[in-house]
């Protein structure tokens, strides 16, 4: 024997939530969009502070730049007149550099000029991205999304 029930239930406010949940259903692909978007601008901001400063080109030309509604593209060295963020990435091999080559802002030439040198032997590095990825990105992501969904989450409800 089979018994058989029909059971209606309503609830105060049911008009509400329906709405509430029709608008996450047609904001929710943007929340994808919002959160790479502050993930960029928060590497961007911390590989600046780790970017080597000398004339400030380099930490100036760190730019986040909108490929389309899905991509974003962070980009280092550009506009910059002798692009040298790789070398300051990975280093290069130790070599002589002459006054003239230096842009004539930069702490190394002013040194330079008031030690009387012409040339000097260089070989540092000063990684920034790898660090900015390693040390920032990786262990913060978690912790980004998940602000960036409650927020939307009271976004929506409101």
């Amino acid at each position: 024997m089979s018994y058989y029930m029909d059971f209606k239930a309503t609830m105060a406010g049911d008009n509400r939530l329906t709405a509430h949940i029709k608008r996450m259903k047609t904001d929710l692909p943007m929340i994808g969009f919002r959160t790479i978007r502050e993930l960029a601008k928060r590497t961007q901001i911390s590989m600046k502070l780790r970017a080597p400063m000398d004339t400030g080109d380099l930490r100036k030309s760190i730019e986040v730049r909108v490929i389309s509604q899905q991509k974003l593209m962070l980009t280092t060295g550009n506009g910059l007149e002798r692009p040298y963020d790789v070398y300051q990435e990975y280093g290069f091999s130790p070599h002589f550099v002459h006054i003239s080559m230096i842009n004539p802002q930069a702490k190394l030439r002013r040194w330079m000029a008031s030690k009387g040198k012409r040339v000097v032997r260089v070989k540092k590095s000063k990684p920034f991205v790898e660090p900015t990825i390693t040390e920032y990105l990786i262990p913060n992501t978690p912790v980004i999304v998940q602000q960036i969904f409650e927020q939307f989450l009271e976004e929506s409800l409101t």
